[in-house]
């Protein structure tokens, strides 16, 4: 949905956010709704006497959550919430009442009659029509006409109806259910053809908008050449099916455009959960060769190898309906687009790689919305392959103080680990080096003395199960990386710098002449091979590797060492010409050529840095650092990351 027609009832904002995240601050409330903090506090407390002890919004640890106490009530609270009805008070629901006179209209509509009608000012109705026309606009459509003779609606009929399906959909359309025998028929159809619920609902509508503008008049006359092409696809026999089964209904006859008209939520179908539903459909080469480019451009990009596994026909249709919603320009909403942004940093991005080929191929831009999706198959590919790497299938417990401390440290790592993890318990006189090199990962309460290959943690009897998950998960790689962490830093970047690898450069010279410099320090230390200042020119030639306008993450593939090379590049900030836009931080990555190369430590990293990047603040402040030391005091002193 525009975020023209955006819900402006700021109260039921901060409930659907409070309902999609489980918790959140009152500067992420205050940043997603534009207002002061005096605003959301007001709004809260609002709330909280409208929900009358039947549901809580409390602030804890920084941070607002939604208790509900009576479910029942809190529901009927909420949904007279969503559908209070000051109608004319809201930009969306004044539109749609403008929208739906317009496509209704034989005739001209004068400005002053729409104005009266909705009891507001005329002024407040040109506002609203000048950002009306802006998101018409992209659907090729027009409001035209003057003062004294009244607006029109101009535009595409079939262009009309996905505006509205798309934007004003249960404003216009909220009173016309479908009537019992239409409904009837279609859930026979959906059963028969096993369709999933998100089909089903985006059919309804269509079917909806499509039997209000025939039966009153305002068919689809004329169809342009990318929709005629859905006349030869297998999906308008889904369409033909319910074209002809609601003639023998309604008696009335359903012209070919129409039809067509009704294969669109069906090429645009989101990807059932039964695969096996849509196996039917062909994919075309145009698709596997896309998604095979996709995997080899992020490989090429990042580094990273995406193995699909068994979920590589699922993501094959999810590109091939993709590519249809771009084609038929329908749009999907993601509601947890947020939430997907926020948590899966180094997936987005992926995505972000994918949508350029993606834009490349089709011309058509791909929305914020489809790269959510995009980022979360990216995430489920990620997350599978991590797993596997990173398994833990068996840890020795370790402690001095009898068996049952060993038997409740065991139960507080049932909560964080496989429930197929082996667990053994021991004392320290009962183990060897010969008996810990076989297990995973050791864990001991007290200090001892063994030359072991596995890694030791050190806890006490009662421990943190989420600070320990989170010491297991950074000891795991950098015992990948052959490398310690530092002390009270759960970061793999910082543990892999060091003081000849911080560089400070210079503003002076271009972007390239400070990457070198870099890179000829790195070789003249023995970190990188003499070819790999060429892979890094090779690579920029062919996609610039400046992230954003602050930080760049120049990267090539090293043969000089089987371990990853980490440097950090910092642009003085003495200069008092220098641009806000500059370049700040230049993050430099040298990665091993290995057939056996662990992608979970690089997408760690990659996760790290992109973390760094997204806030501006610490970036704009490690850009001011001199030294190696001075970076480290800055994360240690600061509590935004790697605390």
């Amino acid at each position: 949905m525009s975020d023209y027609f955006n819900n402006d009832n700021r109260i039921c904002k901060i409930l659907q956010i409070l309902e999609h995240k489980r918790s959140a601050s009152l500067d992420y409330l205050e940043k997603k709704l534009d207002v002061s903090t005096k605003s959301i506090k007001n709004d809260i407390k609002e709330l909280n006497e409208i929900f009358d002890g039947n549901a809580l919004i409390q602030l804890k640890l920084g941070k607002y959550k939604l208790y509900v106490i009576e479910q029942d009530e809190f529901e009927k609270i909420k949904e007279n919430l969503y559908l209070h009805d000051d109608f004319f008070n809201s930009p969306k629901k004044r539109m749609a009442y403008v929208i739906k006179k317009l496509m209704n209209s034989e005739k001209p509509v004068l400005t002053e009659d729409l104005a009266y009608e909705m009891s507001i000012g005329r002024t407040t109705l040109v506002g609203d029509l000048k950002k009306t026309r802006e998101i018409l606009s992209k659907y090729n459509i027009k409001i035209v006409g003057k003062t004294n003779t009244g607006l029109v609606l101009q535009g595409e009929e079939i262009d009309i109806r996905i505006f509205v399906i798309e934007n004003l959909y249960e404003e216009i359309y909220k009173d016309h259910d479908l009537d019992y025998d239409v409904q009837e028929t279609l859930n026979k159809i959906f059963t028969e053809m096993n369709l999933d619920s998100s089909t089903k609902s985006q059919i309804k509508k269509f079917l909806t908008v499509l039997i209000d503008r025939l039966v009153n008049g305002h068919p689809i006359s004329m169809l342009n050449e990318t929709y005629e092409d859905l006349i030869y696809t297998k999906q308008i026999k889904i369409a033909n099916d319910i074209s002809d089964r609601l003639e023998e209904l309604f008696g009335l006859t359903i012209p070919d455009n129409e039809r067509v008209f009704m294969t669109l939520p069906i090429v645009g179908m989101r990807t059932p959960m039964d695969i096996d539903r849509v196996k039917n459909l062909e994919i075309t080469d145009e698709v596997i060769n896309l998604v095979l480019d996709i995997i080899e451009l992020i490989k090429l990009e990042m580094d990273i190898t995406i193995t699909p596994g068994n979920l590589l026909d699922e993501f094959t249709y999810h590109i091939s309906f993709m590519l249809n919603r771009l084609k038929y320009g329908i749009k999907i909403k993601n509601p947890v687009l947020d939430e997907i942004k926020e948590k899966y940093m180094v997936p987005y991005k992926l995505a972000e790689i994918a949508k350029m080929l993606i834009e490349d191929r089709t011309k058509k831009k791909v929305s914020k919305d489809e790269l959510g999706f995009l980022a979360v198959y990216f995430s489920v590919f990620i997350s599978e392959n991590t797993y596997e790497q990173n398994k833990i299938c068996s840890i020795a417990i370790i402690c001095g103080t009898g068996k049952i401390t060993a038997r409740l440290i065991a139960a507080q790592l049932r909560k964080i680990v496989d429930i197929d993890t082996k667990l053994d318990m021991f004392s320290d006189s009962q183990v060897n080096k010969e008996i810990l090199d076989k297990y995973d990962l050791v864990l001991s309460t007290i200090k001892f003395e063994c030359d072991t290959i596995t890694p030791i943690i050190h806890l006490k009897e009662i421990f943190d199960e989420n600070q320990l998950k989170n010491k297991i998960e950074s000891v795991r790689y950098t015992e990948k990386l052959d490398i310690p962490m530092l002390q009270g830093m759960e970061s793999l970047v910082l543990s892999l710098l060091d003081e000849e690898k911080f560089f400070v450069l210079d503003r002076n010279k271009s972007y390239t002449k400070n990457v070198d410099f870099m890179i000829d320090s790195l070789y003249e230390a023995g970190c990188v091979d003499e070819g790999f200042k060429e892979r890094i020119h090779i690579r920029e030639s062919k996609s610039t590797m400046v992230f954003d306008e602050n930080i760049a993450l120049p990267h090539a593939i090293n043969y000089e060492t089987d371990k990853i090379v980490f440097a950090i590049g910092v642009f003085s900030d003495e200069d008092k010409k220098k641009k806000s836009d500059d370049l700040k931080v230049v993050f430099l990555l040298a990665i091993p050529d290995s057939d056996e190369k662990d992608d979970s430590v690089l997408v760690k990293i990659y996760d790290e840095i992109i973390a760094i990047a997204k806030d501006k603040e610490i970036v704009e402040n490690i850009s001011k650092v001199k030294d190696y030391k001075e970076l480290l005091l800055y994360f240690i002193k600061q509590d935004k990351i790697f605390n």
